[in-house]
């Protein structure tokens, strides 16, 4: 795997925080180029216990980053994952909304590990949680999505608003 030595000493920090001690890793395609990245499945396997990753890089192709504006947009990922989702997750547990209760805002992945490096972008990185092993699936870009998903997307955008607006209130 291309890049194995950016990721393995990331992942092992991550199995060993997820109490992890004998575990073996295997790697596998997360998906074809997207907009903003490339994606690899990572699971840490030890006995009958799985953790499965995606490890987002940026594309190494130049036509491609230039077209989707791959660097700004990766390194805004970035910062939501270190800075804002954290955030977020603060103030609401500080305010009483605890963890996955329906009516906070926790529609987003764990994130493991974010780092956009602009110098040397192929080092610029994101692991976070495969939310595949909870059946969520990635839909078509191309097909327009039924009322049900839309609807749901609205709640959890009205979720993501309501929660921007009482942190500016407040703070």
């Amino acid at each position: 795997m291309e890049n194995f030595s950016l990721i393995k000493p990331h992942i092992e920090k991550i199995a060993i925080a997820n109490g992890f001690k004998d575990y073996k890793l295997t790697f596998n395609n997360g998906s074809d180029l997207g907009f903003i990245g490339l994606l690899k499945r990572c699971v840490i396997i030890e006995n009958d216990r799985k953790l499965s990753l995606m490890c987002k890089f940026l594309p190494q192709d130049e036509d491609h980053n230039s077209k989707f504006n791959t660097f700004m947009l990766f390194e805004r990922e970035v910062m939501i994952y270190n800075d804002l989702f954290p955030l977020f997750e603060k103030f609401q547990l500080e305010n009483g909304v605890e963890r996955n209760d329906k009516d906070g805002f926790w529609s987003y992945p764990i994130c493991y590990y974010a780092n956009y490096d602009r110098d040397s972008p192929d080092k610029s990185l994101i692991i976070m949680e495969d939310l595949t092993t909870d059946n969520f699936e990635v839909k078509d870009k191309f097909v327009p999505s039924d009322f049900q998903h839309t609807a749901r997307l609205f709640i959890e955008l009205g979720k993501l608003h309501g929660l921007s607006l009482a942190i500016k209130l407040k703070e």
